[in-house]
């Protein structure tokens, strides 16, 4: 470490851009998104942060890219001293349907995907009995894996859900946004 971290996310945020617009090679618009995680060390005085990294996520079409395209940049008490970042370039090939939100909105008990807020939560909880969603997002996923080279849209739907036996945590619920008919195993 190079000292302790001590910036206000304000401060953090302003150097994130001034070090993000500095990076010759970014194309196309990009989303800062905040903190993504932290370093601590405990010593006599107490607990100092001596690290934090942030994320910027692609823009295109006004919709977020999620996946495997990433930019993220490490801070230490003296500044900007890492970033990880892996960039695609995108070509418009052609369009598909979007399935409606109504419809997409219906398989919220049953998503393409869905997580729980924390580990316990996943291993202990049970079906869902109530679910409140509390955000929507329609995002681009880019997978890049398998062959995989299309952007896929998928509705996120974020909230609170309740399982039979009371236990409660946030869920996130992706359901893919193109009908089954482009979909294959």
């Amino acid at each position: 470490s190079r000292g302790y971290f001590d910036m206000t996310d304000e401060e953090l945020e302003k150097a994130a851009w001034e070090a993000f617009e500095k990076l010759p090679f970014m194309e196309g618009t990009y989303q800062y998104l905040g903190i993504i995680s932290k370093t601590e060390i405990s010593d006599s005085t107490g607990d100092h942060l001596t690290r934090v990294g942030v994320s910027f996520r692609r823009i295109l079409n006004d919709i977020r890219v999620l996946g495997d395209e990433i930019c993220n940049l490490y801070f230490d008490g003296s500044g900007l001293v890492e970033f990880d970042i892996k960039l695609y370039k995108y070509k418009e090939i052609g369009t598909m349907d979007i399935v409606p939100f109504d419809v997409a909105s219906t398989k919220i008990k049953s998503p393409d995907r869905l997580s729980f807020g924390d580990e316990v939560s996943m291993q202990n909880f049970e079906i869902a009995n109530t679910m409140q969603v509390n955000d929507v997002m329609l995002l681009l996923i880019n997978q890049h894996l398998n062959g995989c080279t299309i952007l896929q849209p998928v509705y996120s739907f974020m909230g609170n859900a309740e399982d039979t036996k009371g236990m409660q945590s946030e869920f996130n619920a992706w359901v893919i946004a193109i009908p089954e008919s482009y979909t294959y195993e």
